[in-house]
């Protein structure tokens, strides 16, 4: 199966969305499980509607996030 989401349906694979946002695909999953983004399983892997992405870019601002940014002498776990 591909792992790569099916853009043209407007689902996007979370790969995908940490790409365009230049973060790790944890970092999206840690979005998800928060609440602050929309998600869906589709046959056992997360997809995430283009419009999601969109309504969180606009509503939530990283300084309302519940996470900081990785710095380079926080410790990874």
């Amino acid at each position: 199966m591909n792992e790569v989401g099916n853009s043209s349906s407007g689902l996007l694979a979370v790969r995908e969305v940490a790409e365009r946002l230049n973060v790790s695909p944890r970092t999206i999953q840690r979005l998800v499980k928060a609440g602050k983004l929309r998600a869906y399983r589709v046959g056992g892997q997360l997809r995430i509607p283009e419009a999601a992405l969109k309504e969180m870019m606009l509503g939530v601002s990283f300084e309302d996030a519940d996470f900081q940014p990785w710095k380079k002498n926080d410790a990874l776990f």
